[in-house]
Formats: C-alpha cells, sequence, structure tokens
C-alpha cells in the first residue's frame, strides 16, 4: 500500500476512533475497561490512546468492580470517568456503581456497547435489551445507532458524547450517564489499519466542559504511562486562558496516515459541544434563609456537605468526610444538648441520634442545599434553602456547653474502649481508632459502609488535611475495594481503607489487576475481621429474643482464610493488632509529607475482632458519654 493510498477504516473502528478522540478533548484522563467481542473498536481505540501518552486505561476482568473503580478514579480525580463493557449481562454488573454514583453525584459514563438494531429480539447472542437498562440511576441515555459513513456522521458522534460529558458533569446535579453504542461487523480495524495514531496529538491537553471540578475545567500535562513514578502525581489543573495548540489530522504519507479517512474534530483541540461560561447573575435564583445564632443552634453535616461560612463557628456534628468544623460536636453527646433549632448540611446518614433529633418536633429545622434528594428523610424541615443569612453572634454560652459536652463524650470513649481490652477481643471501634490515630496530613482515606464508617465518627477526630471517600450515596458495601484501588491510581499521597470482612469479601476480584495494569503506589487496606455482619448487632435484629435466629440470618459467619485468599491473588498480608496496626501506619510510607519514601504497594492488613458484646459496648459508651 502507498502512501498517496490511506487504508480505509471500516466504520464501527471510525466510530471508536472519533469518540475516543472526543473525549480527550473533554479533558479524560481515565477509562476502565473490561474485555469483550462487541466493544473491541473501543478498547483498541483507548489502548492506541493509552500508547499515545494521553490516556490511562485501567483493565479489569469484573464488570462490577471497573464500575466502581471508575467511581474511585472519579471521586479521586474530580473528572468524569467512562467504564467499557461489551453487551448483554456486562452491562446488568455496572447497575451497583450506577446507582451509587447517582445518588453520590459522581459523573461516570457507561460506555455500553451493543448489538446492531437488526439483531435484537432475533435470539442474537448475547443480546439484551440494554438501552436504559440503569433506569432512574442515569441521568440521561445517550443511544448511537450503528455507524455510517464516518465523513457525514462523526459530527452526530462528537455532539453526543459531548453531551453525555456535560450531562455527567452539569453543576446542579451530576451523576452517571450511559452512553450506548451500536457496533456492526467488522470489529477489528480493517487489514494495514492496525497501527493507529491519534491524528489530535495535543501538546497540552483541552479544557474539560465541567462544572463538577473543582476549579471548574481541567487539564494539564498527561504523564507518560510508561513512567509509574510520573503517574502517581497529580497534575496541576489548566487555566483556562491557556488554548490547546492547534491540530491538523495528518496528509496521506504523514504518520498516521492510516486514519486519515476519519474527519478531525475542531482545528483548535477543543471539544465539539461545550457549556457556555455563564455570568454570577445569569443563574437561577438562590434562595437563602435567616437563622438566628442567638438561639441555640446545631449544625449537622453529612456527605457532599459544602463549607458555610456564616456557620463556622456554631456547634456542628460532622460525619466522616464533612468539612471539619471549628467547633465539633461529638455523636454521643447529642442527647446531651437541646438545641432550638438545627442546620443540616449535606446528607447524614450514620447515627440514629441525629435521626431523632430531626424528627424532634420543639426543634426547627433548615435544611441546606435543597435538591431532589434534599436531606429531609423525617419530612420536619421548616425551611429549604441554599444558604443561610445572619446577622448575629453565636451564644459563647452555648457554644461552651457543646465543647463540654464533646470533650466528656471523647473521654468516655478512650476510657471505656481500653477498659474493655482489660477483659475481651478488641473490635471494630479499636480498629477504626488506631487507623484514625495512624492518618496522617495529605494521606487519603476510603472507608467502607456499615459499621466501618459509623466506628470511624466515634473514634476520631482525624486529622483535618486528610481526605475522607465513602460511598454513602447508596450506602453499600459492594465495591468498596475498587473504589478504593481508583481513589489510589487517582490521588496523590498514601491510601488507607477501612472495612468490615463481609465487605473486603464482596469485592474480592477488585483485588485482581493483571501484570500488565497500573498498581496503587501506596494502598493499605485495613480489614476488621469479626467473621460475619457486626452491624446487626447494634440494629434491632440484635435483640437478645431473636438470638435463635439471629446469627444464621444475620451474623452470617463465613470462616474463609484471608491470608490465603490474598496469597493466591498475590497481595502482600499482614496480621497484627490494634496497636500494631497503628505502629505500621504510623510508619514510614509514601505520603505528602514524605516524597523520598520508597512507597509500598498494595498490601491487606487484618485485624482479627470480635462481635461479642458489641451491643452491651456501645451501650457502655452512650452511658458515658451522658455522664
Amino acid at each position: 500500500m502507498t502512501p498517496s493510498q490511506p487504508t480505509q477504516s471500516n466504520p464501527s473502528t471510525a466510530q471508536a476512533r472519533v469518540l475516543v478522540d472526543e473525549m480527550l478533548r473533554h479533558g479524560i484522563t481515565d477509562a476502565v475497561l473490561c474485555p469483550g467481542s462487541r466493544s473491541a473498536p473501543l478498547a483498541l481505540a483507548m489502548a492506541a490512546a493509552e500508547r499515545a501518552g494521553r490516556l490511562r486505561l485501567h483493565v479489569r476482568i469484573d464488570e462490577r468492580g471497573a464500575g466502581f473503580t471508575a467511581l474511585g478514579l472519579s471521586l479521586g480525580s474530580k473528572r468524569p470517568v467512562p467504564v467499557v463493557v461489551t453487551s448483554g449481562t456486562a452491562v446488568a454488573n455496572l447497575h451497583p456503581a450506577m446507582v451509587e454514583a447517582a445518588h453520590s453525584g459522581v459523573p461516570i459514563l457507561a460506555l455500553t456497547a451493543n448489538r446492531p438494531p437488526e439483531l435484537r429480539g432475533t435470539g442474537a447472542n448475547q443480546t439484551i435489551d440494554q438501552v436504559g437498562l440503569f433506569g432512574p440511576h442515569a441521568r440521561a441515555v445517550v443511544e448511537l445507532g450503528a455507524a455510517g459513513d464516518p465523513v457525514t456522521e462523526h459530527r452526530h458522534w462528537r455532539a453526543a458524547i459531548g453531551r453525555a460529558i456535560l450531562t455527567a458533569t452539569a453543576l446542579a446535579e451530576p451523576g452517571p450517564v450511559q452512553v450506548d453504542i451500536a457496533f456492526r461487523e467488522p470489529l477489528v480495524p480493517a487489514e494495514g489499519d492496525e497501527e493507529y495514531r491519534l491524528t489530535t496529538a495535543f501538546s497540552t491537553p483541552p479544557l474539560v466542559a465541567d462544572d463538577w471540578a473543582d476549579h471548574g475545567v481541567s487539564g494539564g500535562a498527561m504523564p507518560s504511562v510508561s513512567d509509574p513514578a510520573q503517574i502517581q502525581t497529580q497534575t496541576q489543573p489548566q487555566t483556562q486562558s491557556q488554548d490547546p495548540a492547534p491540530t491538523r489530522a495528518p496528509a496521506a504519507g504523514e504518520a498516521g496516515d492510516s486514519q486519515a479517512d476519519i474527519p478531525a474534530g475542531r482545528s483548535d483541540g477543543r471539544p465539539w459541544v461545550q457549556r457556555a461560561m455563564a455570568g454570577l447573575d445569569s443563574g437561577p435564583g438562590v434562595t437563602a434563609v435567616a437563622v438566628d445564632l442567638t438561639r441555640r443552634t446545631l449544625v449537622v453535616s453529612g456527605a457532599g456537605a459544602l463549607p458555610e461560612s456564616a456557620l463556622v463557628g456554631v456547634p456542628t456534628v460532622a460525619e466522616p468526610g464533612a468539612p471539619v468544623p471549628l467547633h465539633p460536636v461529638h455523636p454521643l453527646a447529642i442527647p446531651a444538648l437541646d438545641p432550638e433549632q438545627v442546620v443540616v448540611t449535606g446528607r447524614p446518614t450514620l447515627h440514629r441520634a441525629v435521626t431523632r433529633l430531626l424528627a424532634d418536633p420543639e426543634v426547627e429545622l433548615v435544611v441546606l442545599d435543597a435538591g431532589p434528594r434534599s436531606p429531609n428523610p423525617t419530612g420536619s424541615a421548616a425551611e429549604l434553602a441554599d444558604s443561610v443569612l445572619t446577622g448575629w453572634d453565636v451564644d459563647q454560652t452555648w457554644v461552651a456547653a457543646a465543647d463540654e459536652a464533646d470533650s466528656r463524650a471523647r473521654e468516655a470513649v478512650d476510657r471505656i474502649l481500653d477498659e474493655h481490652l482489660d477483659t475481651a477481643a478488641p473490635t471494630g471501634l479499636h480498629v477504626a481508632r488506631a487507623v484514625a490515630r495512624g492518618m496522617r496530613g495529605g494521606d487519603n482515606l476510603v472507608v467502607g459502609a456499615s459499621n466501618a464508617i459509623r466506628d470511624l465518627s466515634l473514634v476520631g477526630p482525624l486529622d483535618p488535611d486528610v481526605s475522607v471517600y465513602a460511598n454513602r450515596g447508596a450506602s453499600g458495601i459492594d465495591g468498596t475495594v475498587s473504589t478504593a484501588i481508583g481513589v489510589a491510581l487517582a490521588t496523590p499521597g498514601r491510601t488507607v481503607a477501612l472495612m468490615g470482612d463481609l465487605t473486603f469479601l464482596h469485592d474480592l476480584s477488585g483485588l485482581v489487576l493483571g501484570p500488565r495494569e497500573l498498581h496503587p503506589a501506596d494502598l493499605t487496606i485495613v480489614v476488621a475481621d469479626d467473621d460475619g455482619g457486626g452491624i446487626f448487632s447494634l440494629l434491632e435484629q440484635g435483640d437478645p429474643r431473636l438470638a435463635t435466629d439471629f446469627e444464621r440470618v444475620f451474623g452470617t459467619p463465613h470462616g474463609t482464610d484471608l491470608r490465603a485468599l490474598c496469597v493466591g491473588a498475590g497481595i502482600p498480608f499482614t496480621d497484627t493488632d490494634p496497636d500494631g496496626l497503628e505502629k505500621l501506619l504510623d510508619g514510614p510510607s509514601y505520603s505528602a509529607r514524605h516524597r523520598d519514601i520508597v512507597p509500598e504497594g498494595m498490601r491487606v492488613v487484618r485485624v482479627s475482632t470480635s462481635r461479642q458484646g458489641l451491643r452491651e459496648l456501645h451501650e457502655a459508651l452512650r452511658a458515658g458519654a451522658a455522664g
């Protein structure tokens, strides 16, 4: 074949290459891929983008884990992340991650390969009705039909993927989007077209047209995927004034001429469609409510809370991951206080004491961040607003009383946990306390649902410079290992994940990373292993009158040798106790403060704990906090 006769790409290959090119223009830097035949065009286009140093590709064998890996990458990088799967049940296995992303407001793109229309409803292999499979949990469904002529259709492909990204990153309600793409055979490049090179070889990355990212735009130089040390360092955001270098499709005979028939995108390197930069006064009206801080006011701050400057000096019950307050109030101190009004920010989900407080008809309730999923589960909010207006100073007598109740509760927790070890085995609370004490500023902490995050909220505080991540949108235990790996791959510094044994076992396949995949530089997974579901001991199901059936249907002991499982997956494993865990975490490690220390890689640390007497221990903690 002569340079004057470039290879003609088949329609599916051309479509996939255009979609990947346009995603790069929107600033996407990471993608997760599961193997499959129907998704082959996207797989090969993304692999080529990785070879060009424009994309970090993470390959997983389990679609459920892949979805949560994408979620973790998006949480850590503050960028949308696509996850590519083939047709059939592969799509269905993304559902748990899509549910979590929907309720947490995380922009992941489910790129679901599909059979062309003529094969649907015919009994064709691996074909299901997958368009809209995620129902209300997808912010939108973008369906791309089987490709025709690339010259005339590329603008529609670019606009469609751009619309999906803009929807996923919308400021008002970010979240997951499904992009369903029908691919006709042939699914691999034509003979002579295998050496695909990106035509859009940007010298600097384009702007991300998303308001979901911290800086409004994203970018920065992508490190070479051949240098793991570079990959671990987060790049700096690109400012809006830094325009990408103009690009063009190479002419026949130049490098990359094998895809000269693939139409280039916009010549300035920008996305085909992007969100207009709205002025400050052009958005919808902001609702604000006046809050008299001379009254006894308590703030309850949950997942997704944003700092509210007018409430900085107000006593605050802050769940892990919420902004660290100036005057923290321990959850066990709530019954000792008598607030007149409560302001809720974010979405609190952890403590029954908080739920009872929000349902108290004698307490005036103001809910901020109001929206489709506003944190008003008791239905008793007097006001729903975006912000508060205060013209009054905080009652310092009230602040002093709250500080005293907080100190009393924290002292009681430490004392009672220490006394417990004199006569009984450690619990998840002891493990969470060791983790809290071992974390340092600049670290990342991923916390599992169920008991782990509740234990952490009782034994803090954490260093305020620790970034906390938790799947609290739907509060499921599935995908936590994969989420932690995604966070570790997307953020600098050390990452620690705290979870229970059932949470760990639920996503065991997340540990299986191929030898050619990027592995976390420093991820420690801490498993509090009480051989079952400890949280049920603390709920209604743990009532002693239900003891006959409790262990079988709620406790669910598994008797699994976690060490053997980790050895089989090639993951370093350590058994220790809470004291040993604290020393291990406090030792030399790769972190924001220790850049010169060799990274630890990925490891699992198990601490054997007991569920016996857990209900009585929590009763003792509540009594001690009450004084």
